[in-house]
């Protein structure tokens, strides 16, 4: 008989930076190193199980003892977690399960080289785009009513190679019209912005797909509404800081920490004389990226 393949994980990454994370921030501000603690011990929970934990009464008792705190304490810091989105509040009202799509994400890069890592569909928390960078992904329909097979068809058919095969075709169908960005366009040119910042810092830094984080500053742009002026700011300005240098190394990270970013440029900008906000720009180059101060004149582009 096969062995059963293993679905947790012996280790999980943990960011050094977490407690500049905003949503792990908050945690701390309310409820000291207590609660800080009580988010890695869920953590360890989490993806000791696989990608998600239940958090009925029983769990919560078991909790409780395991890390000898006070079961109210424990409702309270897990309620201001699901509050701050770190665990995924629609998820967690429909299942009584802790997840969040962070954390899906960490999962499935820990299980990329597994044959085969499964995910319910009715948990998934992946965009469509998302879904398709992981191969080995495969969705659990628990859902699927087999006794509604149409006549002639196998109702024994595994329901999970349904969903899936629909979804992932659905998926792949709008994958194939998938845009390409013009080296011209806005997109792919603060993209490429990113990358030759980099390579100031590292000339021997591996070339991305800079198509991919073209997309990326798509949705940065179209779904967070950050103009294109506030990008090349963070651009510039993470890449000269000492410590963030080292830790955006692409537009997926980038448009992660942005808020994080924006909150330090505000606090180091306090102690640095004013300078104008906007530099001029040349009418006849559409499309240039704007020239700007070496200083932190645009802090204005943050209110």
């Amino acid at each position: 008989m096969a062995r059963p393949q293993k679905e947790g994980l012996d280790y999980f990454p943990l960011d050094v930076d977490i407690d500049q994370d905003d949503k792990v921030a908050l945690i701390e501000a309310q409820h000291g190193l207590e609660g800080f603690g009580i988010v890695v011990k869920l953590m360890m929970k989490i993806y000791k199980n696989s990608y998600y934990y239940s958090w009925t009464e029983r769990e919560r008792l078991l909790f409780s003892k395991v890390v000898n705190v006070d079961i109210n304490v424990i409702n309270d810091v897990v309620n201001d977690c699901i509050k701050w989105d770190l665990f995924s509040k629609d998820i967690y009202e429909k299942y009584n399960i802790l997840t969040s799509k962070g954390i899906q994400i960490r999962y499935l890069e820990a299980t990329s080289r597994r044959q085969e890592t499964k995910i319910k569909n009715e948990y998934l928390l992946l965009s469509e785009t998302q879904v398709m960078e992981y191969k080995n992904l495969f969705l659990e329909g628990i859902n699927v009513d087999i006794n509604s097979a149409k006549e002639g068809e196998n109702a024994n058919i595994n329901p999970q190679s349904k969903v899936k095969e629909s979804k992932v075709k659905k998926i792949k169908e709008k994958n194939s019209r998938k845009k390409i960005y013009d080296a011209t366009s806005t997109h792919f040119k603060l993209a490429e912005r990113l990358y030759n910042q980099i390579l100031k810092n590292n000339p021997n830094h591996k070339k991305p797909d800079l198509q991919k984080w073209a997309d990326d500053i798509r949705l940065t742009m179209e779904r967070d509404k950050r103009t294109e002026e506030q990008i090349i700011y963070v651009i510039d300005w993470c890449q000269k800081d000492s410590f963030w240098k080292a830790n955006i190394l692409s537009v997926s990270k980038l448009r992660e920490k942005f808020d994080q970013l924006v909150i330090q440029i505000q606090a180091k900008r306090k102690q640095l004389p004013k300078k104008p906000i906007y530099p001029k720009e040349d009418p006849k180059n559409e499309g240039s990226v704007r020239k700007r101060d070496e200083g932190d004149g645009n802090v204005q582009l943050f209110k």
